[in-house]
C-alpha cells in the first residue's frame, strides 16, 4: 500500500458486505463510503412506519426519500452508481432512476431474493447499477445490475472469505464489458483493489464498525494493476 498523495475528498462510493468467519461475531454487515458532496453538511436519519411494507431506517436527503444504503426489518442493502460505458447496443439512460430502487426495495421487498426478482422486473435507468445484500440468514450477496443485464456474485466467486465488495465498476466477467476502461475512470479499480485487499487481509472475525471506519478513514491506496 502507498498513501494517496492527493487526499482531496472524492465523491465515490466503496461498498462491502460480509458474513460469517469474517465479521464479529459472525454478524451479517454491509457498510458504504456514501461518497462525498461539499454541499451536504448533514444527513437526517429516517426511521419510517409506513402503513404498507416493511419498517425501515436510513439516510435521507432533500429531494428524496431514502439514501443509496438502508435496513429494513429483513434485510440491509447498499448501492453504488455503475458507471457504464456508452457504446454497447443495448446501452439506454431510460428506466427507473436508482431514487426508486431506493425507496421500493426497502419498504416493499421482505428478501434480497424479493428484491433481485424486482430488479429483473423493471428496466434500470441512469446509474442504478451494484446492489449488495446481508440479510439475518447471514446470507451476502452482489447483484451487479445495468441496461444490458444482471449478475449475481456471491463470497468466493473471486476469492472473498465471507464479503463481497464493489466499487462503481463491474467486476463479474460477464459485465466487465460494460465497464468504462481503466484509463477514463481510474479511481474506481485503485478503490476496489484497496478495499478488497483491506478485507482480504484482515483477520478472521474482525470485520465490524471499527475496521469499516478505519477503512474509510485510511489513505491507503493499492494499484489496481
Amino acid at each position: 500500500a502507498k498513501g494517496r498523495t492527493n487526499t482531496q475528498a472524492l465523491s465515490s462510493c466503496t461498498v462491502f458486505a460480509a458474513t460469517g468467519s469474517a465479521t464479529q461475531g459472525g454478524v451479517p454487515m454491509v457498510s458504504l463510503t456514501l461518497g462525498f458532496f461539499q454541499e451536504i453538511k448533514q444527513y437526517v436519519i429516517l426511521v419510517a412506519f409506513p402503513a404498507d411494507g416493511e419498517r425501515f431506517i436510513n439516510l435521507t436527503e432533500a429531494g428524496k426519500v431514502t439514501n443509496n444504503t438502508g435496513m429494513n426489518s429483513k434485510y440491509a442493502w447498499v448501492m453504488t452508481a455503475a458507471v457504464n460505458a456508452p457504446w454497447p447496443p443495448c446501452a439506454s439512460s431510460w428506466g427507473l432512476p436508482s431514487e426508486a430502487y431506493h425507496h421500493y426495495l426497502q419498504q416493499y421487498c421482505k428478501s434480497p431474493s424479493e428484491a433481485v426478482e424486482y430488479l429483473n422486473a423493471t428496466p434500470k435507468g441512469g446509474v442504478t447499477g451494484i446492489f449488495l445484500f446481508a440479510d439475518k440468514s447471514g446470507k451476502v450477496l452482489a447483484y451487479e445490475c445495468g441496461y444490458c443485464g444482471c449478475v449475481m456474485r456471491e463470497p468466493g466467486d473471486l476469492g472473498e472469505n465471507d464479503f463481497v465488495a464493489t466499487t462503481n465498476n463491474y467486476n463479474s466477467a460477464a459485465m466487465i464489458p460494460y465497464n468504462l476502461p481503466a484509463d477514463w475512470f481510474p479511481d474506481t479499480y485503485f478503490r476496489y483493489a484497496t478495499i478488497f485487499k483491506e478485507l482480504s487481509t484482515a483477520r478472521g472475525g474482525t470485520l465490524g464498525f471499527d475496521f469499516a471506519k478505519a477503512a474509510w478513514l485510511s489513505n491507503n491506496w493499492y494499484d489496481a494493476a
